[in-house]
């Protein structure tokens, strides 16, 4: 468990272990078996728990996984549609999985998952802004919020929902499906519109064309319905959502980081309003 500064405010260690396991155990989702928990710090000065050990690579993103290494020298056009085609699905499976039995994720603040994602990241921001001088990036929250989406089907939030956390196996399968540092209740489409967010991000925003073989936007989307049996109308609302998402986090590691000069003078808020005004919020 970390001891240090961290990126997230709430701490989700031991919940991250039994969502973890409930994945294993009980879903389709391909998730490294969790075998022990130690919440006694006084072996390792620290909580901590073990998994088994999986092999296989990952697509990272700094430099993008579309521009160089092993996707774009080591793969096919073959190989990368069935990796994309089972990153998708293994990212849709995660919403077969009945939210009931993640009650544990639940929030002491009660009502429903949308509810209960809105007021976490409300809290995330009020702690990264205690003096209450971001003014952009809350006005950004209050638009988002007068936005909000008719369609809210309940599920559960995997959080860092990208390829690059993903490790796929030799034949290009998904082998593990890892980071599941900050989950919630918040609903199935959040993870979706994280995933589809992060392809941008990592491709045509950089000026970079989607490598041969990954499937479209549009195919993503479908294939995601699919395997999840879930509508993803409205999905561009939680696109923008994790723009405001992402914008909070980079502005608190900025904050609490050796960032460069550029990052730190960014101001908070500009994303997220951008992102509103072409959503036409």
């Amino acid at each position: 468990k970390p001891l240090g500064a961290t990126v997230y405010q709430d701490d989700m260690f031991g919940a991250q272990y039994e969502l973890m396991k409930l994945m294993h155990d009980q879903s389709e989702v391909r998730v490294a078996e969790p075998l022990w928990f130690e919440a006694d710090d006084a072996l390792l000065g620290a909580p901590f728990f073990v998994m088994e050990k999986v092999a296989g690579r990952v697509a990272v993103s700094y430099p993008p996984y579309s521009r160089e290494g092993w996707l774009v020298d080591d793969a096919t056009p073959e190989d990368r549609h069935r990796m994309w085609h089972d990153t998708v699905s293994q990212l849709a499976l995660i919403q077969r999985v009945d939210p009931a039995a993640a009650s544990f994720l639940a929030l002491p603040t009660g009502g429903d998952g949308f509810g209960q994602e809105a007021d976490r990241w409300r809290r995330y921001m009020n702690w990264i802004d205690e003096k209450g001088e971001l003014t952009l990036l809350r006005e950004g929250f209050d638009r988002l919020m007068a936005a909000a989406p008719a369609n809210r089907p309940e599920g559960i939030v995997w959080g860092d929902a990208r390829l690059g956390n993903m490790m796929i196996g030799a034949d290009f399968n998904v082998a593990a499906v890892m980071d599941w540092e900050q989950p919630s209740l918040g609903g199935a489409l959040h993870d979706l519109g994280w995933w589809l967010l992060s392809e941008r991000n990592y491709t045509v925003n950089q000026g970079i064309p989607t490598l041969p073989g990954m499937g479209t936007r549009e195919e993503t989307i479908a294939l995601w319905e699919d395997v999840s049996g879930k509508s993803a109308a409205e999905v561009e609302w939680y696109e923008t959502f994790v723009t405001f998402k992402q914008e909070c986090l980079g502005t608190h590691m900025a904050n609490t980081r050796d960032m460069s000069a550029r990052a730190k003078a960014f101001v908070p808020g500009t994303r997220i309003a951008a992102a509103l005004d072409q959503l036409g919020a």
